[in-house]
């Protein structure tokens, strides 16, 4: 199935005009200089924000399309920054890229996000609809494995960004194992750890206050200083007591 590429050059940079022209890879490519309004984000799969022209990455941008998106979102900045890429974590990106930009990494990259963003639109945040699901149990918790929605124990849901979500799944299937930051961050993003790479930490930070796991006693996300996190809940894997197919 052909994904639909929405590229916002807000700087009319045209950096991946190439990408345009040499697009081998199966995609509809739409190009537009701004954040349409409203989003649709039935027509996208992927927005990749340009902003490889530019001093300094557009943030806001990221920011003002996550509010409105569950759309992948790529953002390309002009240098390897680990501060750009955490800062475009946080507000909201799924993979941050600097030049120069390898075109089947960006494939790949697309491809990925693409996948997840078809899941979580066909499957909304709606706890009577039926699907062929799993949800995993933890400490009162529930995570719907498929809708990417974290339950807490008092029923309060929260749509899990992707990059959030995957690092939860990551640390479920390895309950009660010490993870490695190095680990960690080779999972989600196929990359090298650095010493001063701040990334899995600031995940981290974020699954702690949408789980409210600020009691060292009981916390579900131990720190391990200087190596990485164990996930101490206790957890089971069962599935939906209402399955129904997919729609495909």
């Amino acid at each position: 199935m052909c994904m639909n590429i929405t590229v916002i050059d807000k700087h009319s940079s045209n950096y991946l005009s190439n990408f345009h022209k040499e697009n081998g890879f199966g995609f509809h490519i739409n190009t537009l200089f701004d954040i349409p309004s409203p989003v649709n984000t039935e027509q996208t799969d992927v927005f990749i924000i340009d902003c490889s022209t530019a001093r300094h990455p557009d943030f806001s941008l990221t920011r003002e399309l996550r509010s409105h998106s569950r759309s992948g979102i790529i953002l390309i900045g002009k240098k390897n920054n680990p501060d750009d890429l955490i800062v475009a974590l946080e507000m909201g990106a799924d993979e941050y890229l600097a030049q120069p930009v390898n075109y089947r990494e960006l494939s790949a990259r697309i491809r990925n996000l693409g996948r997840w963003s078809r899941m979580s639109l066909e499957h909304p945040d709606n706890t009577n609809a039926k699907t062929d699901t799993q949800v995993s149990h933890f400490d009162g918790w529930q995570l719907d494995l498929v809708r990417q929605v974290l339950k807490s124990p008092t029923g309060q849901l929260t749509k899990l960004p992707k990059n959030e979500f995957t690092l939860l799944t990551i640390l479920l299937n390895n309950r009660n194992k010490l993870m490695t930051r190095e680990a960690l961050l080779n999972s989600l993003y196929h990359r090298e750890w650095h010493p001063s790479d701040r990334t899995i930490d600031m995940l981290i930070g974020k699954l702690r206050k949408k789980l409210n796991d600020y009691q060292k006693e009981t916390a579900l996300i131990n720190t391990v200083y200087g190596v990485g996190y164990i996930f101490a809940a206790q957890t089971d894997v069962v599935p939906n007591p209402t399955p129904a197919p997919l729609k495909t």
